[in-house]
């Protein structure tokens, strides 16, 4: 892990792959298509699916948050987060230009997201949006039918970069709903906990430091 790293960055087999089918930009840098970077990511399996939200805390990291809020139920996951908002531009090349080999922590933000929306198809989700501006912004909202809309000079509710992501409702749900456990919890608390980042869950400081958290999960 690296000082630019919130979470370890496993995304490095991903980027030899992609190499072999890239076109050279620049020294130490390539691109690849999108049709192209889209198939590499689906072959590319984090160790859980539910994994995408550290991918997403980890560009939000890397585009210079201070602070990161993460609201969680059954069936929704709502990350809000300060720093450098993306542009349209960005947000459109999300799947090509962010598997760039660059050093460029905006780059490699893009190159997380990338990684977390793809493995998102494994969950089948309902909606996922991503919304990054101040007052007005870019929305990037891809659909259950894997259709990406992008909009641009959107009012936004809130400032900083938005990832919202809407399940589709299945039987797990209702017992998450009663107990208040989301899969998603765990992860956060185990890979989020041990830095000096703000992470609130559902309102509750959940970044511990340099000190250990009170609480370990089994993440079986």
């Amino acid at each position: 892990m690296s000082e630019h790293d919130l979470t370890l960055d496993l995304s490095v087999p991903l980027i030899e792959s992609l190499r072999e089918d890239g076109d050279v930009l620049e020294r130490g840098a390539f691109k690849v298509d999108e049709a192209k970077a889209k198939e590499k990511l689906r072959a590319f399996q984090l160790v859980s699916p539910y994994h995408y939200v550290l991918e997403f805390a980890q560009a939000a990291y890397l585009l210079g948050a201070s602070r990161i809020d993460i609201r969680l139920d059954a069936d929704e996951m709502d990350m809000l987060s300060d720093g450098k908002p993306l542009s349209a531009e960005e947000l459109r090349e999300v799947f090509s230009s962010a598997l760039e080999s660059s050093f460029d922590r905006r780059r490699r933000a893009l190159r997380h997201l990338a990684i977390g929306l793809s493995a998102l198809e494994n969950i089948a989700p309902r909606e996922v949006l991503l919304e990054s501006g101040i007052r007005q912004g870019v929305r990037l909202r891809l659909l259950a039918n894997q259709e990406v809309v992008s909009e641009e000079d959107v009012e936004l509710d809130h400032p900083g970069t938005r990832m919202y992501v809407r399940e589709r409702l299945r039987t797990e749900h209702v017992s998450e709903f009663f107990t208040r456990s989301y899969v998603e919890e765990p992860i956060i608390r185990t890979f989020l906990g041990f830095n000096a980042l703000r992470v609130q869950l559902n309102g509750q400081a959940v970044s511990y430091g340099l000190r250990l958290p009170e609480r370990r999960y089994d993440l079986r």
